[in-house]
């Protein structure tokens, strides 16, 4: 038997994400990617968070599945401080995702500065093709 689970809503039409006994965030379960992450009143998309505020991706068959805007645009889930985070694929290698235009952005670290991905082996790399 399969089961999938939605998202309660506030009084103000957001939905919210459970939490879990730490005080973590939890995605519900889901098989369809786009209906992973809770949307504000407005249908904006937002990531599930830490008790220490720090955004992480949802994973569906290992994969991070990062926020995909109307406009085409993924976003990057951020720690508190303000970093962004690069989501993995299935053997754990960062991804680098696609601004509204479909050319690919590196993620920034919390003084706004380009960070690059890393490989499952911790050496960074830079995407040499386009989209």
């Amino acid at each position: 038997m399969t089961f999938e689970e939605y998202y309660a809503t506030d009084s103000s039409g957001n939905e919210i994400y459970k939490e879990d006994r730490f005080g973590n965030q939890t995605y519900a379960f889901v098989k369809d990617s786009i209906k992973v992450h809770a949307k504000k009143a407005n249908g904006k998309k937002f990531y599930a968070q830490t008790k220490n505020k720090d955004e992480f991706y949802p994973t569906i068959r290992k994969t991070s599945i990062p926020i995909i805007e109307s406009n085409g645009k993924t976003i990057y889930a951020k720690k508190a401080n303000g970093a962004q985070i690069y989501p993995k694929d299935r053997n754990k290698k960062e991804f680098v995702l696609v601004n509204e235009h479909s050319n690919f952005y590196y993620a920034k670290d919390e003084k706004d500065d380009e960070v690059y991905p890393t490989l499952r082996n911790g050496q960074q790399y830079m995407r040499k093709d386009s989209m």
